[in-house]
Protein backbone atom coordinates (compact mmCIF):
# COMPACT_ATOMS: atom_id res chain seq x y z
CA UNK A 1 0.00 0.00 0.00
CA UNK A 2 1.66 3.42 -1.00
CA UNK A 3 0.62 6.81 0.36
CA UNK A 4 -0.98 9.34 -2.15
CA UNK A 5 -1.72 13.29 -1.52
CA UNK A 6 -3.73 15.09 -4.84
CA UNK A 7 -3.26 11.59 -6.87
CA UNK A 8 0.41 11.94 -6.37
CA UNK A 9 2.31 8.39 -5.33
CA UNK A 10 4.39 9.94 -1.80
CA UNK A 11 7.86 8.98 -1.52
CA UNK A 12 9.06 7.64 1.95
CA UNK A 13 10.64 10.56 3.89
CA UNK A 14 13.79 10.31 5.87
CA UNK A 15 14.26 13.48 8.39
CA UNK A 16 16.54 14.23 11.14
CA UNK A 17 16.27 15.25 14.21
CA UNK A 18 18.06 18.01 15.85
CA UNK A 19 17.61 19.80 19.04
CA UNK A 20 19.21 22.91 19.09
CA UNK A 21 19.22 25.80 21.69
CA UNK A 22 16.45 28.32 21.14
CA UNK A 23 16.51 31.71 23.37
CA UNK A 24 12.91 32.06 25.47
CA UNK A 25 12.72 35.08 27.50
CA UNK A 26 16.30 35.46 28.59
CA UNK A 27 16.42 31.82 28.54
CA UNK A 28 18.22 28.85 26.69
CA UNK A 29 16.51 25.65 25.96
CA UNK A 30 16.86 22.85 23.57
CA UNK A 31 13.77 22.57 21.20
CA UNK A 32 13.23 19.65 18.41
CA UNK A 33 13.40 20.50 14.58
CA UNK A 34 13.10 17.99 11.98
CA UNK A 35 15.24 18.45 8.50
CA UNK A 36 15.04 16.37 5.66
CA UNK A 37 14.76 17.59 2.07
CA UNK A 38 13.60 21.12 2.12
CA UNK A 39 12.47 23.50 -0.85
CA UNK A 40 15.15 25.55 -2.11
CA UNK A 41 12.90 28.89 -1.69
CA UNK A 42 13.08 28.73 2.13
CA UNK A 43 15.38 27.77 4.59
CA UNK A 44 15.11 24.67 5.93
CA UNK A 45 13.46 25.83 9.18
CA UNK A 46 12.29 28.22 8.03
CA UNK A 47 8.47 27.07 8.85
CA UNK A 48 9.25 25.71 12.27
CA UNK A 49 11.26 28.91 13.17
CA UNK A 50 8.13 31.00 12.61
CA UNK A 51 5.94 28.11 14.52
CA UNK A 52 8.70 28.48 16.90
CA UNK A 53 8.50 32.50 17.45
CA UNK A 54 4.96 32.75 16.78
CA UNK A 55 3.52 30.06 18.85
CA UNK A 56 5.99 29.44 21.33
CA UNK A 57 7.48 32.94 21.45
CA UNK A 58 11.26 31.60 21.11
CA UNK A 59 13.52 32.76 18.83
CA UNK A 60 16.13 30.27 17.14
CA UNK A 61 19.45 32.08 17.28
CA UNK A 62 20.46 33.64 13.55
CA UNK A 63 23.96 31.40 12.99
CA UNK A 64 21.98 28.08 13.09
CA UNK A 65 19.91 29.57 10.29
CA UNK A 66 23.26 30.69 8.24
CA UNK A 67 24.67 27.73 8.85
CA UNK A 68 21.79 25.71 7.67
CA UNK A 69 21.62 28.14 4.71
CA UNK A 70 25.07 26.75 3.82
CA UNK A 71 24.73 23.50 4.06
CA UNK A 72 21.78 23.92 1.82
CA UNK A 73 23.73 25.50 -0.87
CA UNK A 74 26.08 23.16 -0.81
CA UNK A 75 23.80 20.19 -0.51
CA UNK A 76 22.72 21.75 -3.69
CA UNK A 77 25.79 21.97 -5.43
CA UNK A 78 27.35 19.06 -4.78
CA UNK A 79 24.14 16.75 -5.24
CA UNK A 80 24.28 15.64 -1.70
CA UNK A 81 21.07 14.94 0.25
CA UNK A 82 20.59 18.12 2.72
CA UNK A 83 19.88 15.88 5.93
CA UNK A 84 22.98 13.81 5.32
CA UNK A 85 25.17 16.63 4.73
CA UNK A 86 23.48 17.89 8.01
CA UNK A 87 24.66 14.90 9.92
CA UNK A 88 27.70 15.15 8.47
CA UNK A 89 28.64 18.30 9.17
CA UNK A 90 27.10 18.02 13.15
CA UNK A 91 28.77 14.80 13.86
CA UNK A 92 32.01 16.20 12.66
CA UNK A 93 31.26 18.92 15.43
CA UNK A 94 33.22 18.53 18.76
CA UNK A 95 31.58 20.86 21.37
CA UNK A 96 33.51 22.16 23.87
CA UNK A 97 30.61 22.27 26.31
CA UNK A 98 27.34 20.12 27.15
CA UNK A 99 25.55 23.34 26.10
CA UNK A 100 26.84 23.83 22.90
CA UNK A 101 25.57 19.99 21.54
CA UNK A 102 23.43 20.12 19.00
CA UNK A 103 21.78 16.60 19.77
CA UNK A 104 20.75 14.71 16.22
CA UNK A 105 17.92 11.79 16.09
CA UNK A 106 17.41 10.16 13.12
CA UNK A 107 14.16 9.34 12.05
CA UNK A 108 12.45 7.36 9.14
CA UNK A 109 8.46 8.12 8.42
CA UNK A 110 8.07 4.48 6.88
CA UNK A 111 9.35 2.81 10.46
CA UNK A 112 7.33 5.32 12.07
CA UNK A 113 4.20 4.24 10.12
CA UNK A 114 4.60 0.70 10.77
CA UNK A 115 5.01 0.38 7.07
CA UNK A 116 7.76 -1.96 6.47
Amino acid sequence: MSDKVAGKELKPRHVTKFNIPCAFNGQVSEVAVFIGEPESKHNPIHFQSKFIQDVRGGVIPQSVFESLEKLQKLSIENGVPFEELCRYALSSITPSTEEESIKIEESNSEATSGNK
